[in-house]
């Protein structure tokens, strides 16, 4: 019997390992669920407002991207090869600008809100530091329920963050990266017509809420 001890202590220790490990991995999935189904509910929260402003939704709302998207990630994948090819010293004056842009060019979807619900309904890992936080946008319209999938990556120092969302399975990361390649490949090293565009969106955007908001604030009064 002492011959099996060696095997016995080595199955042992396999399933201490097992026992250890799998629970880290079942929470961290945890985890990106709950981060995912917390920045759905404070969306919710910040378009069910009706004392806010556009403009103090698109505030509220940019402090949830920069808290849980991975930004820097997210515009150095728009811009695809082109990073590596346009001025250098213009980099970081675009990655600043591709948040405020983000939301600005989705700025006609806040106002658009009728009392949708987000419900968070599952997290799996696709590979380690990796998941798909699976949910469901439930329409009080009577419309059919639209599907939104959340990818999630462990930042490391910076914990768990968005860099990606698909809606009905078509990746918001993608399809901006092909707009911004459609301009890109106008001017393959120079990223000054991109940033141009960019902010006249944002310049756009904010002309728009503001004549709306005062619009609602003389009707109020």
């Amino acid at each position: 019997m002492k011959l099996f001890t060696p095997l016995k202590s080595l199955l042992a220790g396999a399933v201490l390992f097992l026992t250890a490990t799998a629970p880290t991995f079942a929470t961290q999935a945890d985890d990106a669920k709950a981060m995912v189904q917390n920045m759905a509910t404070e969306a919710i929260t910040i378009l069910g407002n009706d004392e806010q402003t556009q403009e103090d939704k698109i505030n509220a709302f940019t402090v949830l991207l920069s808290r849980d998207v991975d930004l820097d990630f997210v515009a150095r994948f728009v811009l695809g090869r082109y990073w590596r090819t346009v001025q250098q010293d213009r980099l970081a004056d675009y990655a600043d600008i591709y948040g405020t842009y983000l939301i600005r060019a989705n700025a006609s979807r806040l106002s658009a809100y009728s009392g949708e619900k987000i419900e968070v309904v599952s997290a799996i890992e696709e590979k380690a530091g990796r998941y798909i936080v699976k949910s469901v946008v439930r329409q009080n319209s009577g419309a059919e329920d639209i599907n939104i999938d959340w990818r999630v990556r462990d930042r490391g120092d910076q914990g768990l963050k968005i860099v990606d969302i698909m809606i009905e399975g078509i990746s918001m990361a993608l399809t901006q990266r092909d707009e911004f390649k459609a301009v890109m490949q106008r001017s393959p090293k120079d990223i000054e017509p991109l940033i141009d565009i960019m902010q006249k969106k944002i310049d756009d955007s904010k002309a728009s809420d503001s004549a709306a908001d005062a619009k609602v604030a003389d009707n109020a009064g």
